[in-house]
């Protein structure tokens, strides 16, 4: 709990930084806008999948990928980079996201392997921990179990909320600046 904690407020503190640094324009944008949408569905798809401290996810969206919430989070990241326009700022968030992310899974793998045991082994032999094997992708599998009352109970409406007020402040920032 501990460290999610530091992962959160790191968000927060780099929310702040896109905000105050920024120099969007209509062209960063409009490109950040498919790394947003696809970045939120991942996530909302995968936390009304997960079932945390429970069982091992790996129904849905899990069968293709083991860490889909991260992913969505690097795709969320990378759109708001975009987004933001600022070189400097990119580098800066690129190399703490690369730090917290890169250790936020060791721990998690290490978790599991040591919860599950065998079974999260062969889970991870069969499964990309980032990538998936895009030939045997099955929408209705992604989504068959999904469920909404996992996705409030794990709170990801959040990730739609600060989305959704981070591309509205960057884009009261643009017509502040002029288009």
């Amino acid at each position: 709990m501990k460290f999610k904690l530091k992962r959160v407020t790191w968000g927060y503190i780099g929310a702040i930084c896109v905000v105050i640094f920024a120099n969007p324009n209509k062209y960063s944008i409009i490109f950040s806008l498919p790394f947003l949408f696809l970045g939120l569905i991942i996530r909302n798809v995968a936390a009304g999948t997960l079932l945390k401290q429970k069982e091992l996810a790996v129904l849905g969206i899990y069968s293709y990928i083991r860490h889909p919430l991260y992913v969505g989070s690097t795709l969320l990241a990378t759109g708001f980079m975009i987004m933001a326009a600022n070189i400097y700022l990119a580098s800066l968030c690129l190399l703490i996201f690369i730090y917290i992310y890169r250790n936020t899974v060791r721990k998690e793998e290490k978790f599991l392997h040591q919860k599950y045991g065998t079974r999260y082994i062969e889970y991870c032999d069969d499964i990309n921990a980032f990538i998936p094997k895009w030939q045997h992708i099955n929408f209705d599998k992604i989504m068959s179990n999904f469920n909404r009352e996992r996705w409030i109970k794990n709170r990801e409406y959040n990730s739609i909320l600060g989305t959704s007020i981070l591309f509205i402040l960057l884009c009261i920032r643009l017509v502040i600046r002029g288009l």
